[in-house]
């Protein structure tokens, strides 16, 4: 988890201890793995870190390619966004999945609660060669967020990559 890799780069400078040569690659879940943090850790490491996109219900959702892409894993969900704001290539809204794997007791058109930007990779090709759709941005959950009069949102993310800025700039 994001939370548990900050600790453990924390932890590494507090007692000025060497991280492990023997590591080649760190893959976080569970919750969003906000910029700074992966570039905290890649810098710190000197490894790639990657990001797997998921949930408890449907398991893996997408999952960030070497390119940075977070392309979702086709052959494991359905994804649909839910939105009336529809532009040519890239849409944010609540993302609705269908688990294409649970057959005793599937999730149909489930929606997850997060926002998401969803990108099409077909006129934005990925370095990587997947052309499989992609998300573009995790905005958070849609509780966890206050619109404003201009339409404006605030999210739990936004302000954890404030705090980072914040903290890198002091």
């Amino acid at each position: 988890r994001p939370f548990v890799l900050k600790k453990i780069i924390d932890s590494y400078i507090l007692f000025n201890y060497t991280p492990p040569k023997s590591l080649i690659f760190i893959e976080t879940h569970g919750e969003i793995l906000t910029n700074d943090l992966q570039k905290k850790a890649v810098n710190f490491f000197k490894v790639p870190v990657s990001n797997m996109y998921g949930s408890e219900e449907t398991n893996g959702i997408a999952y960030e390619c070497p390119g940075h892409c977070l392309h979702i894993l086709q052959d494991n969900v359905y994804v649909e966004i839910n939105t009336h704001e529809c532009q040519l290539d890239a849409r944010s809204s609540d993302i609705i999945i269908t688990n294409l794997h649970n057959k005793a007791m599937p999730l149909i058109r489930y929606q997850q609660g997060d926002i998401v930007a969803f990108q099409n990779n077909s006129t934005n090709n990925c370095t990587c060669q997947n052309h499989s759709p992609s998300i573009s941005i995790i905005e958070g959950r849609s509780s966890d967020c206050i619109e404003l009069e201009n339409k404006y949102m605030l999210n739990s993310v936004l302000f954890l990559e404030i705090m980072g800025i914040v903290n890198n700039y002091f």
